[in-house]
């Protein structure tokens, strides 16, 4: 049934992105810190890869928007907004959803044995879904938690088809800011320059095996809240920890706080 597809890759995505995806789809626990690196590059580049599919030709990243987020994103999000804690059972609602997702690319004809091009545009669909599923469940699980710590805020509503897409999530303090499940995006080029003054998400502890909830900031962001910052590598962050952390990305200077400190001084803030 594969060759309902017609499939047309970016000659950006070379054969050692290839052989990394399939990696990942056999074993992402596999991957090392390097190859993730190197995933997320690919996946980003498969955004421009085209799939033709019952006459109408698309990219990667416009057939994933119609066929997978329009129908299931919305069905997510609404099964979200019903639960009292969703940052412990979001997981297990989007893991459902997962599996009707892969159930019906199957029933489209994405499905074993098929050639290495439609393996890409099925783990493209696979790993937007995960990845968009995190974000969301990350985004709704801290709108939930700032509404309880009483920091004023003001977030867009994920259940619009126009708001969800809006480039910045919430805003505190006048602030424009973004939630994110990782800091992944610190190392995709379309992110740069980076648009919004602050950046909620979570940070690996490579010490201490565990994530960190952050937020990161632009320099003049974080001196609207307070002041100074010790100058760190990302990945030593967590050592500098409760002090506040300076980074240089791309050439730009951001700062790092835990996200219960920066709850805090933007409380003190608001009074």
């Amino acid at each position: 049934m594969s060759q309902l597809f017609n499939i047309t890759l970016s000659p950006e995505l070379t054969q050692t992105h290839q052989r990394l995806i399939v990696k990942y789809i056999n074993s992402s626990a596999s991957l090392s810190k390097s190859e993730w690196v190197e995933v997320l590059k690919a996946f980003d580049i498969m955004r421009t890869c085209f799939v033709t599919y019952q006459g109408k030709t698309r990219t990667f990243y416009s057939f994933y928007q119609k066929v997978i987020d329009d129908k299931y994103a919305v069905l997510l999000i609404d099964e979200l907004h019903k639960l009292e804690n969703i940052e412990l059972n979001g997981l297990r609602v989007a893991k459902r959803i997962g599996e009707q997702i892969v159930k019906f690319l199957a029933e489209m004809g994405l499905n074993e044995p098929m050639p290495l091009e439609h393996r890409m545009l099925r783990a493209y669909c696979i790993f937007w879904w995960v990845s968009y599923a995190k974000g969301y469940i990350t985004e709704l699980a801290i709108f939930q938690d700032l509404e309880k710590s009483s920091v004023h805020f003001h977030a867009h509503d994920l259940r619009n088809m126009e708001e969800r897409f809006t480039p910045f999530d919430l805003i505190v303090l006048g602030l424009k800011g973004d939630v994110k499940s990782s800091t992944y995006f610190l190392y995709t080029m379309r992110s740069f320059p980076l648009r919004n003054s602050f950046y909620i998400a979570k940070l690996f502890d490579e010490r201490r095996r565990t994530r960190l909830r952050v937020v990161i900031m632009k320099e003049e962001a974080w001196y609207q809240i307070n002041g100074p910052s010790i100058e760190s590598a990302l990945e030593r962050v967590p050592e500098i920890f409760p002090a506040v952390a300076s980074i240089y990305i791309k050439g730009e200077k951001l700062i790092v706080v835990e996200y219960e400190l920066w709850k805090q001084k933007v409380k003190a803030k608001q009074l």
